[in-house]
């Protein structure tokens, strides 16, 4: 996808990591689209993460791209609601401190230029809990992290 690359886990239906370039270039003035969807890019054999996986699951759906950095088309920001780049996350991380996060690296981009951004589930196998009830798919992991570069270094 031209917004973001992506290592998707099948087993664990999510991304491993998302990695993008962010530039205030791309920040736009269109609202949020909120078309969470499956990524038909994601191998038919492999299991697609569906809204209904989320349902009830108590988490967030968490962007690794957000869709703030990607405003300045409708498709750009569409690719970014693809379950491809979406984790589940516990509202207090996803509304609070990783929100934050997004928002510094946005100052970033705006104050020092393009950055690269990769982001990721970074988990023991202890801290993984696997929700199967309702035939949900999800399986989460308690810290996400994120690191952020220049282009080139």
């Amino acid at each position: 996808k031209p917004e973001f690359t992506i290592s998707y886990n099948r087993d664990l239906g999510r991304p491993n990591w998302v990695s993008s370039h962010l530039s205030s270039e791309w920040f736009g003035t269109l609202a949020r689209i909120d078309t969470f969807r499956a990524d038909p890019g994601v191998p038919a054999d492999w299991y697609r993460v569906q809204s209904f996986d989320f349902s009830g699951s108590g988490f967030d759906r968490g962007h690794m791209t957000r869709s703030f950095d990607r405003t300045t088309g409708s498709l750009d920001n569409a690719r970014t609601y693809l379950f491809s780049n979406v984790v589940p996350q516990a509202a207090d991380l996803n509304q609070g401190p990783w929100a934050n996060l997004e928002n510094d690296l946005g100052d970033l981009a705006v104050e020092l230029g393009e950055r690269v951004i990769a982001a990721a589930h970074v988990a023991g196998e202890e801290e993984l809990r696997q929700h199967d009830t309702d035939s949900r798919k999800i399986i989460t992991s308690s810290i996400t992290d994120r690191a952020s570069t220049k282009p080139g270094q």
